[in-house]
């Protein structure tokens, strides 16, 4: 009997072994073979744009000239003070003025560009993951400084990469280049800076000019629907509504009824939500799984050697990680990757699982604030799930921030139409409006609603002239209570009816810039939403 089990269990070990060593074989002979082009699906209709629509066009010739691209912000550092407020955009009361009006000078070109692009609606800049992929004309404005045949896209920089992961990686849609985002932005800044130098000159249309080109500015960065792309073209239709703020909150009478009809025309004409988008997030998680997994030619397949590699790769991009079982096999993908390749999900599961769960982010994503959409949710349901689906865990984007920065755009551009309105409502009648309900519609099509409770956004007037307001974190209408921050960071509601807070002792505190509002976290009760005037600096 004894011998008996010694030979069973020697059976039983040699058929484990031989399993393991299979598995093993399987496991490093299978390879991914893409065959998708998803920059075609990227980059869909943007190259049928016909040259007369495209704003590129302008942008491009401009930017070479003055050598306006990424990494070269330098060039306009006249335009910007570091001091005990911030980083910020240059003031006429700044000993550094009379420098950046002369840098502004001397850009003028520059800068007439930015204004003659607001006529164009399409950007029509298709993207690629290597600059050798662009055209030479397009290549001079984005990388001038980059020579021609240097590697650009997700291998830069990636030492001791496998060469059979390099090669699969070439391409990918992950490392889709986007130099024009950082360079938008600061054309946007160099416009504001350029709003109140108009404004000591009293050319009031210029200002005008300059929203409307920084508005558009918005529409042509989120053209691609690349998720951060997206966001810095919310980033930048902010500074638009901060300008707006600024050029109106100190002088109601600055601009003509028809001006401030060109300016509510020019925000009407930008979607915040439609800036937001997960199609290309979609489209860059189907990219990498055609580089991960095999391929049977059925829709399905298995993980492979270099697809763990891959993943550890696009966590180096991502700002996830991988869940902590796997990182042993990422780092040692020969002799673990044969354990990966039983217990991640199949390609076939995976795609079904991201196209699910973007379906019902996406669903989530379109409502507003008041349906309050659950996307923690969401995003826990893919945390408990990343030793299933890694690469999802990995790549996926954290929504509820996203979501949350988009509302506060949104409730800015809406307290800005409806300000909009009460100004050119003051220019016809002589007077404030007593209620919101006198603006419609002559001044307005519908009134905003405040994202909080679905109620209409508050309108109160004050001593200077009116106040727009939201309830707040919770939900409580404080008649207008503005919150203030303390040293620590600590908000402080005031009292109401009072301009300003009543300091703890030795408190200091200061308004609550708009750029504070959050719509999650950690908020005093008692606290409104001042959404204008809101006087940023920035």
């Amino acid at each position: 009997m004894k011998n008996e089990a010694i030979y069973g269990l020697g059976a039983l070990g040699s058929i484990s072994i031989s399993g393991l060593v299979l598995a093993w074989l399987i496991f490093n002979a299978g390879h991914p073979h893409p065959t998708i082009d998803y920059h075609a699906q990227l980059n869909a209709g943007v190259t049928q744009i016909p040259d007369s629509e495209r704003a590129w066009i302008l942008y491009r010739d401009v930017w070479a000239e003055f050598d306006f691209c990424e990494g070269r912000n330098s060039q306009f550092n006249e335009l910007f003070v570091d001091d005990e407020t911030g980083y910020r955009l240059i003031q006429s009361t700044d000993p550094g003025w009379p420098l950046g009006i002369e840098k502004l000078k001397q850009s003028g070109p520059l800068l007439e560009s930015f204004r003659a692009a607001r006529n164009y609606s399409r950007l029509g800049l298709a993207l690629q993951s290597d600059m050798n992929d662009y055209a030479a004309e397009d290549r001079a404005a984005l990388f001038p400084n980059l020579p021609a045949g240097r590697v650009a896209d997700i291998r830069l920089g990636l030492e001791g990469m496998d060469a059979q992961v390099e090669g699969l990686m070439a391409g990918a849609l992950i490392s889709t280049l986007m130099p024009h985002v950082s360079t938008f932005r600061q054309a946007a800044r160099i416009l504001v800076v350029d709003s109140r130098w108009a404004l000591q000159q009293g050319k009031k249309e210029r200002i005008v000019e300059n929203i409307e080109a920084i508005l558009a500015m918005a529409k042509h960065t989120s053209e691609s629907k690349v998720l951060m792309a997206s966001i810095v073209g919310l980033m930048i239709a902010q500074h638009g509504f901060d300008l707006i703020d600024e050029m109106l909150s100190d002088n109601p009478g600055r601009f003509d009824e028809a001006q401030l009809c060109r300016i509510q025309q020019a925000i009407n004409e930008i979607s915040l939500k439609g800036m937001i988008q997960l199609s290309s997030e979609r489209l860059i998680v189907l990219d990498l799984v055609q580089r991960v997994f095999t391929d049977n030619g059925c829709g399905d397949g298995r993980i492979t050697r270099p697809g763990l590699e891959i993943m550890g790769v696009s966590q180096v991009l991502s700002v996830f990680s991988l869940p902590e079982v796997f990182s042993p096999l990422v780092k040692n993908a020969y002799l673990g990757g044969p354990f990966a390749m039983f217990s991640i999900a199949s390609r076939r599961e995976t795609v079904a699982k991201l196209n699910d769960w973007m379906d019902r982010a996406i669903q989530q994503f379109q409502k507003p604030m008041w349906d309050r959409p659950n996307l923690k949710e969401l995003e826990k349901e893919i945390e408990d799930q990343a030793s299933r689906y890694p690469l999802l865990a990995i790549n996926i984007p954290s929504l509820e921030s996203i979501y949350y920065l988009s509302e506060r755009a949104a409730m800015d551009r809406d307290a800005t139409l409806l300000s909009l309105a009460v100004h050119r409502y003051k220019i016809r009648r002589g007077q404030w409006p007593k209620t919101t309900e006198d603006l419609v519609p002559d001044f307005i099509a519908k009134l905003p609603l405040d994202r909080v409770d679905q109620k209409r956004m508050r309108y109160r007037l004050v001593a200077d002239g009116f106040i727009i307001y939201s309830v707040g974190h919770d939900g409580v209408d404080d008649g207008g209570v503005r919150g203030m921050v303390n040293e620590d960071g600590g908000i402080v509601p005031c009292k109401p009816g009072s301009p300003e807070a009543t300091p703890m002792a030795g408190a200091a505190l200061k308004p609550q810039p708009s750029t504070e509002y959050r719509f999650f976290g950690n908020l005093s009760e008692g606290v409104d939403f001042v959404i204008w005037p809101r006087k940023s600096q920035f």
